[in-house]
């Protein structure tokens, strides 16, 4: 019996420095999370009430076999709109007269739709990170209650787990930016500094601190991190900056 489990997922980029720009710049990479057709049937019956799943899967087992089949007729197909899938001639062709045999081979290619494009351009990045050296931010806990509702309270304690998070180096500190357009503050001057003092934990896996008492409760924030630190021993030359999901910002009472 397969089970059928709903899709969940962050839309996070990795950026890499560039070694063939004069400039300083990165290119991007999207961490990849792949939604198996189970997890798209689990989402199909959980808002479509009523819906058999194994009905679903059987017909989708159908739709698969057919486009297979017609891939190897040479057909293009559509995707049911999300766009065409297509043969393409793997490699060049060499030859004074070719043929048939001089064809080493196809590979597949493959044509969004506008509605795919579209979905595309809708897209919002929750969490970015900063060179292949740098530090990633796996779950931000409230440890008074050990919640991970990203809800943390002013002048209590949080909890960051991950890698490559010791805060090291010239300017490193954690911060809060406030959120604005769903996209976090990059301006330092507009952060909010976790006073150091009140770091009580600074190691590569597990970062505590106190929330900052004058953060705005009106505001949603994103928790930054700059650090130069390095699993190598030597700080980095460049600062690692992460920047999280976004957290809301509460008094204890208040809950």
């Amino acid at each position: 019996m397969k089970k059928f489990i709903s899709s969940s997922g962050t839309k996070s980029i990795s950026l890499y420095s560039n070694p063939f720009s004069s400039e300083q710049s990165y290119y991007g990479r999207v961490t990849r999370n792949t939604v198996s057709l189970e997890n798209l049937i689990g989402d199909i019956t959980k808002n479509q009430v009523g819906i058999s799943a194994q009905m679903i899967y059987h017909a989708a087992s159908l739709l698969t076999a057919e486009i297979l089949k017609q891939i190897q007729l040479g057909n293009s197909v559509d995707l049911i709109g999300a766009g065409t899938l297509y043969l393409k001639v793997d490699g060049s062709v060499k030859g004074e007269n070719p043929c048939t045999s001089d064809v080493q081979g196809f590979c597949v290619g493959f044509t969004p739709s506008k509605d795919v494009l579209n979905a595309v351009s809708q897209v919002k990045i929750d969490l970015v990170t900063v060179s292949d050296k740098g530090a990633k931010i796996n779950s931000i806990i409230n440890t008074f209650d050990q919640s991970q509702d990203k809800n943390l309270y002013r002048g209590l304690a949080a909890r960051i787990k991950g890698s490559r998070l010791k805060i090291s180096g010239e300017d490193s500190g954690i911060f809060f930016t406030p959120i604005i357009d769903d996209e976090p503050v990059t301006d330092p001057s507009q952060w909010v500094k976790v006073e150091d003092k009140t770091i009580c934990t600074n190691m590569p896996s597990t970062l505590e601190f106190y929330v900052p008492k004058n953060l705005d409760k009106k505001k949603m924030y994103s928790v930054v991190l700059k650090t130069r630190f390095s699993n190598g021993g030597k700080d980095l030359k460049d600062a690692s900056v992460v920047y999280s999901t976004p957290v809301k910002v509460s008094d204890l009472e208040e809950v």
